[in-house]
């Protein structure tokens, strides 16, 4: 076998191969005897009929046809384990000589992982940022929110026969006009909502102020021109909503009685503890990923990456999936979702080049660090992560119906790996 090398722009090798016409025979012996093995002729049981009869039903082409697809998916193989490459995408073949007492020749044009070209001084580049670090502090104001929001959870709600206050609770049908027309999605009956919450319609709520129960309330708002609801942006719209009960909201007092009625706090100092604990973790966490992603963006500005097209675009098609499965987990139609902001799946997907090409470099700079400095997880440690998602599951033959343990496996160990990584990169940068 013999074969030109060469690399192209854009992450491209192009091969030129040449297979003797002793190297090509083996090939052809195999496409002959496969097509006997299927072959179907009067007078022969299936795949016993003699290979002369079979080369003169399907004919030679055919056999040189099957021969050179083998020989080709075989030699490509080869060739890109002998070289180490990492191909994407589909490779384009075009064959140049196939012919009887010939050499077969053909051409590869495939692309291949990019070369990853960090320069030598990022280490240090990357002390220069040790001051970018931001502390973990945690706003006094967040820790009462959400001691806020847990006494909002176990509320309890009265119903009341007096006017409705900024505070109270509203069941509603609701009907939407403009001019004389019912707007899209305008008609809700049984809506629930609180008169102070924000996302209403801009004065909604303060004509509802004051209503009783079985009150028929009409008037018309101009909905704000960058109303998210594109269709009724900067129009007069007319409400028709009629009052079908009123709630008050009754909150629990934030006492010892209260974190013991939560099950596993013996006062009211433990429930606040534990609050913060877990509030001052989240801000870590966030000024942790914020730092990484700042020394990442910095490695990424010291390195030559050229992304093959294909890349990118894979990895736009896995943001807009991403998008779409978040989307339905909070149970909206991602139909819907689309007509709300008035895009094509197309346009969303081209908006994600940016932020696909950022995502592509950083995960490749995180590989090619972790192949400098030999980084990876131990088999105990992938392991030890596997079981922790394989333990989410009842028994075992639950887990083998969800999850490829192949597949598990190895996004374990990628996960870790990037940990790893990302881990002594931020340890460089605070030795600085």
């Amino acid at each position: 076998m013999n074969y030109d090398f060469k690399k192209l722009p854009e992450s491209k090798i192009e091969l030129k191969v040449s297979l003797s016409e002793e190297e090509f025979g083996p090939f052809l012996d195999k496409a002959l005897e496969h097509l006997a093995i299927h072959a179907e002729l009067p007078g022969f049981r299936k795949g016993k009929a003699p290979k002369e009869l079979v080369l003169q039903k399907y004919g030679e082409f055919a056999v040189f046809e099957e021969a050179a697809e083998t020989a080709i998916n075989n030699t490509f193989l080869k060739i890109v384990e002998e070289k180490k490459l990492e191909p994407i995408g589909k490779p384009e073949v075009a064959v140049r000589k196939l012919a009887p007492k010939n050499p077969f020749e053909f051409d590869v044009v495939f692309e291949i992982m990019p070369e990853v070209k960090i320069l030598e001084k990022y280490k240090n580049e990357l002390k220069k940022l040790k001051k970018e670090r931001k502390q973990a502090i945690l706003d006094e104001k967040e820790t009462e929110q959400s001691l806020a929001w847990l006494a909002r959870s176990r509320a309890e709600f009265i119903e009341s026969l007096e006017p409705a206050k900024m505070k109270d609770w509203l069941t509603a049908d609701l009907l939407l006009n403009h001019q004389g027309k019912p707007v899209e999605d305008g008609r809700q009956d049984g809506f629930r909502f609180c008169l102070e919450d924000g996302s209403l319609f801009p004065g909604f709520a303060e004509k509802i102020v004051g209503s009783r129960t079985n009150d028929r309330v009409c008037f018309s708002l101009k909905a704000p021109d960058n109303y998210w609801k594109k269709d009724i942006a900067g129009k007069e719209i007319d409400f028709d909503v009629f009052v079908k009960k009123i709630e008050s909201e009754k909150l629990p007092e934030l006492d010892d009685n209260f974190a013991q009625s939560l099950g596993k706090f013996n006062n009211f100092q433990e429930l606040r503890k534990n609050i913060e604990d877990g509030l001052l973790k989240e801000v870590e966490q966030k000024a942790r990923e914020g730092f990484r992603l700042r020394l990442l963006s910095r490695i990424s500005e010291l390195s030559e990456i050229d992304l093959p097209k294909i890349l990118v675009d894979r990895e736009k098609h896995n943001m807009l999936h991403e998008l779409k499965s978040s989307i339905e987990s909070n149970h909206l139609d991602w139909q819907g979702y689309l007509s709300q902001i008035k895009k094509t799946e197309e346009e969303i997907t081209s908006e994600f080049d940016d932020k696909a090409r950022e995502r592509l470099r950083f995960a490749l700079i995180l590989e090619k660090i972790a192949e400098q400095e030999s980084i990876e997880p131990t088999e105990e440690e992938v392991e030890n992560e596997a079981n922790k998602v394989l333990a989410q599951f009842k028994n075992l033959k639950e887990a083998e119906k969800s999850i490829d343990a192949y597949q598990l496996t190895a996004y374990t160990k990628g996960i870790l790996k990037n940990e790893k990584v990302s881990q002594y990169l931020e340890e460089l940068a605070l030795a600085g």
